[in-house]
């Protein structure tokens, strides 16, 4: 089913695309700096996918960039998910996730106040996960490449914008675990990917 509704969702993606370039005007962000900020929500497409808690969920985030003349966006972002926590048998469970990297794209200026940025980034993410209970806390950071791809729509405001955008976050994590049997450490890779909504707001100048 996951499969699926990434195909799905990247066909339509392209369709758009390929059907808004052929009418494509120059996007009101070329030649601008565009500093923005939002909230998102994202959702757990990973290994144990369904089991809470969700390390995504509510999140902060925060953009900025520069888009050239021909329609080529270059930048950098951040971005914080307060994930979620689950109480069971004494012991409580909050996982949340923190991400940063840069990112490039292409603005198809679809009218003069709307922009479609096709984009796809590479950064680092940070898994985290503390467990509490009566015996003490205990915290453990898990860390690997962070790979978002996907779109977003901006609209201009004079020198503000709005705008929303969706994508998928390819997200592998490294774990460190004990072998029972020699003792010894073993590294284990373990997908922690997820599917990120997001609106937000910002300034082009």
């Amino acid at each position: 089913m996951q499969k699926r509704y990434v195909i799905g969702s990247a066909v339509v993606l392209g369709a758009l695309i390929s059907a808004t370039t052929a009418h494509a005007e120059e996007p009101f962000t070329a030649n601008k700096f565009q500093l923005g900020g939002g909230l998102n929500y994202g959702l757990y497409m990973g290994d144990d996918e369904g089991d809470p808690p969700n390390p995504y969920g509510l999140g902060l985030g925060l953009d900025l960039g520069y888009t050239l003349g021909p329609g080529v966006y270059l930048g950098g972002e951040f971005n914080y998910f307060f994930g979620s926590s689950e109480e069971e048998a004494g012991f409580e469970v909050s996982t949340n996730i923190m991400q940063y990297g840069v990112e490039v794209g292409y603005d198809i200026g679809v009218s003069p106040e709307l922009v479609i940025r096709p984009k796809a980034g590479i950064g680092m993410g940070s898994a985290k996960v503390e467990v509490s209970s009566d015996f003490g806390d205990d915290s453990q950071s898990e860390s690997g490449l962070f790979i978002p791809i996907g779109a977003g729509l901006l609209y201009s405001m004079g020198g503000w914008f709005i705008g929303g955008d969706v994508r998928y976050a390819i997200f592998s994590v490294t774990n460190e675990t004990t072998d029972a049997v020699t003792g010894e450490s073993v590294e284990e890779d373990r997908n922690a990917s997820g599917l990120i909504f997001g609106i937000g707001a910002g300034a082009a100048f």
